[in-house]
């Protein structure tokens, strides 16, 4: 017969004496007495039948089936049923075998530095923003080889020279030279605009885009662009380029909110003939939806003044306007969602000049 007993907020104390007689108080679902605390379980098993508590693993009667015990969930770390990244018994998770969706895994939600899908400076997928350095200038010791800068950054740091050249009123070409013997990671911004080097209007990126440049090393790549300045002439194949800058806080926003707009209403996932054409056609609207409202916003251009402003003449001179009334119509609804509508476009959207 036990007369003491360590009390978890007293210390050592006598034991009661109903319960040196056995007369033990228990509680309707427990198995430990709650005047002396000591557990009285009714073991089946690894399993008590009446509390539902498990015996540690080391007890040789759990009924293993791989890493969890069929009788009382306990887990142990072997014998796991792995799908990739995750153990589907225990839900137990591992470094290796993931199933990235750019930069989040699908099984496990584990997420990594890379692949992120940005809207401006935040990945929509993770979270994560983009580490930004200070403006002061560091030493090119300091840059970290796999954080990702921004380009105008960069190119003000003296770190990273960008030339261009016209290729479509929808497009540029551009050239990225690394200027310091380490890896680079540039991003373009949405609105980064490629100054003109001769008369004719600059052109503002409308994706956004991640450039790895070795040390001293150059890469090319197609830009989707958009014409900003409408009283400039529109860049030809032999205009040139050099150096970039931002757009105004309006002009960024509208591209971004075209962005998100045709994005959501894009066709889900078809690989038909069908499915190439229609995903090819809202790339076009998409493209002069963005021009027609980057004129409004820029150079303040009416309705007709936007659609006249831009023709294409075919091998047998027959004159096109790729900008239409539709178009006109949609960047003004953008525009008056977003609040920034210039009025006298707002008037004539009202008025239905082009219906």
């Amino acid at each position: 017969m036990r007369f003491f007993q360590n009390y978890p907020q007293y210390g050592r104390l006598p034991m009661n004496i109903l319960c040196r007689l056995g007369f033990h108080k228990f509680g309707a679902c427990s198995c430990t007495c709650r005047r002396c605390f000591e557990y009285f379980h009714k073991w089946s098993g690894c399993k008590c039948q009446k509390c539902g508590e498990g015996r540690d693993k080391a007890y040789e009667g759990h009924k293993w089936d791989g890493c969890k015990c069929l009788k009382c969930n306990k887990t142990r770390d072997e014998s796991h049923k792995w799908d990739g990244c995750r153990c589907l018994k225990c839900n137990k998770r591992r470094d290796e075998g993931h199933k990235w969706d750019g930069c989040k895994c699908l099984k496990c939600d584990k997420t990594r530095n890379e692949g992120h899908k940005w809207d401006a400076r935040r990945c929509v997928v993770c979270g994560q923003g983009r580490a930004l350095p200070t403006s002061a200038k560091p030493k090119p010791d300091d840059l970290n080889e796999d954080q990702e800068y921004d380009l105008i950054l960069l190119q003000k740091w003296g770190f990273v020279r960008v030339n261009g050249s016209g290729e479509s009123i929808t497009k540029i070409y551009a050239e990225f030279e690394n200027l310091i013997n380490k890896r680079l990671c540039a991003f373009v911004e949405i609105g980064t605009y490629f100054t003109s080097l001769g008369g004719h209007q600059n052109m503002a990126a409308t994706t956004g885009y991640t450039i790895t440049l070795n040390p001293l090393g150059k890469v090319g790549a197609d830009i989707e662009a958009v014409c900003i300045n409408a009283n400039r002439p529109v860049p030809r194949k032999s205009d040139r380029f050099e150096g970039v800058s931002m757009v105004s806080d309006n002009v960024a926003l509208f591209i971004k909110e075209c962005q998100k707009t045709y994005s959501s209403s894009s066709a889900r996932g078809g690989s038909s003939l069908f499915d190439e054409i229609l995903n090819e056609s809202r790339q076009d609207e998409k493209a002069m939806v963005i021009q027609a409202g980057v004129w409004a916003l820029t150079d303040r251009y009416s309705h007709h003044q936007i659609v006249n402003h831009l023709s294409l003449k075919d091998s047998r001179g027959n004159i096109s306007r790729p900008i239409n009334a539709r178009h006109i119509m949609k960047a003004a609804e953008i525009l008056i969602k977003l609040r920034i509508c210039p009025d006298s476009f707002l008037r004539e959207h009202n008025g239905g000049s082009l219906k």
